[in-house]
C-alpha cells in the first residue's frame, strides 16, 4: 500500500470531520471575519464599502490572522489522524511540481478570460457578486499581508481541507475518483461567496484541475504548488493593471 492509499484509509472513517474541515470551517471562517470586523473596526457597511480608513488593510490583516489559526488547527488534526500535516503525500518529482506551477496559473487565468469574454458583458467586475466590493482586490490595496494571505495561507488551508482531507476521505471510502473530484470542487467553489455565478464557475473549473493534479500526481504537494502559483500570478497581473483614477 502506498503512503497516499494509507492516508486515504486513515481518512475514510471520518466523513463528518471531512465535511467539518472543508465546508464548516470555511463557513465559520467567513462568519468570524464578518463578526470580527463589526466588533473591532467601524461598521461592517463602511468596511465593505471601502469608506473606513485603511479598511482593506485591516480586513486583510484580520483575515490572515484567522486563516493562520485555522491552518494550525487543520494541520494538527491531519497529523494526528494521518501522520501527515497536509493530509497527503508530500514527496513528489520536480517534473510534477513544474507542471503544477506552470499549468495552475494557465487554468485559473485562462478560464477566467474565456468566461469573462463570452459572458461578462464588458463589465470589469463580472467575477464579483453584487454584495461584495472588488475594491479589496484592487491594485491600490496590494500589500505584504494580502500577498501572504492570497498566495500562502489560503492555498494551504483550502488544499488541505478539500484535496487533502475531503478528497482523501471520499477516495478512501471507494467513491469514483471523477465524482470525488467533482463533489469537492463544488464545495470548494461554494465557499467563495465573494464571486458571482460566473466567478464561481471559474473557481469550479480550477478546483477540478487541482483535484485532477492530486489524483494524477498521487501527492498533495502538486495541487498546493499549482494553487499558490495561480494566486501569485493573479496578484502579479493585478499589480500590472492600470491605476484607477
Amino acid at each position: 500500500m502506498t503512503k497516499t492509499k494509507a492516508i486515504e484509509a486513515d481518512l475514510a472513517p471520518h466523513p463528518l470531520n471531512a465535511i467539518y474541515w472543508s465546508m464548516v470551517v470555511g463557513a465559520l471562517y467567513t462568519l468570524a471575519i464578518s463578526l470580527g470586523v463589526q466588533l473591532v473596526y467601524p461598521s461592517l457597511a463602511d468596511i465593505l464599502s471601502g469608506e473606513a480608513e485603511n479598511a482593506a488593510h485591516q480586513l486583510w490583516m484580520f483575515s490572515a490572522l484567522i486563516q493562520f489559526a485555522v491552518l494550525i488547527r487543520i494541520t494538527g488534526w491531519a497529523m494526528k489522524t494521518t501522520g501527515s500535516p497536509f493530509a497527503g503525500e508530500l514527496h513528489t518529482t520536480s517534473n510534477w511540481l513544474a507542471i503544477g506551477a506552470m499549468i495552475g496559473p494557465v487554468v485559473l487565468i485562462g478560464s477566467g478570460v474565456v468566461i469573462g469574454t463570452l459572458f461578462g458583458g464588458g463589465d470589469p467586475d463580472w467575477a464579483y457578486s453584487d454584495t461584495s466590493s472588488s475594491d479589496f482586490f484592487s491594485k491600490a490595496n496590494i500589500s505584504l499581508i494580502m500577498v501572504v494571505y492570497v498566495v500562502v495561507l489560503a492555498p494551504l488551508v483550502e488544499e488541505i481541507g478539500f484535496r487533502g482531507i475531503a478528497l482523501g476521505c471520499l477516495l478512501g471510502r471507494g467513491t469514483d475518483p471523477y465524482l470525488a473530484v467533482l463533489i469537492t470542487s463544488i464545495g470548494f467553489a461554494a465557499l467563495h461567496l465573494q464571486y458571482s455565478p460566473l466567478g464561481l464557475l471559474t473557481v469550479l473549473i480550477t478546483g477540478v484541475f487541482f483535484g485532477w493534479l492530486r489524483i494524477a500526481s498521487d501527492t498533495i504537494s502538486v495541487p498546493i504548488v499549482a494553487h499558490m502559483a495561480a494566486n501569485a500570478m493573479s496578484v502579479w497581473l493585478l499589480s500590472l493593471s492600470p491605476d484607477v483614477a
